[in-house]
């Protein structure tokens, strides 16, 4: 009998991972930030940095942030949905369906 499917806790552990991951990436995000408000910085370089990092930058680092979190959130419905067909409640695909 072949396996179809996917490991239910490691789909999970997975968008543990990704979750943790975006929630660092906005706690650095934010560190640099603060950082470059607090810290006394002058001249053409230093104004070009904050401005490129306030500008573009930061909201790249958000954007990745929420990506990584969808993609958490898609891998628990997708655990979920394992967890459903491989439980045989029949609400999920059996093998050898086509859905």
């Amino acid at each position: 009998m072949s396996v179809v499917g996917a490991d239910i806790s490691a789909l999970r552990a997975a968008a543990v991972q990704l979750r943790s991951e975006a929630d660092d990436l906005d706690a650095a995000s934010d560190q640099l930030t603060r950082q470059l408000g607090s810290m006394r910085w002058l001249g053409n370089v230093a104004v070009q940095f904050t401005d490129s990092w306030s500008s573009l930058h930061r909201g790249r680092t958000r954007t990745l942030a929420q990506f990584l979190r969808d993609n958490a959130d898609l891998l628990e419905r997708n655990a979920d949905q394992q967890h459903s067909a491989s439980s045989g409640d029949g609400t999920g695909a059996r093998p050898g369906s086509r859905r």
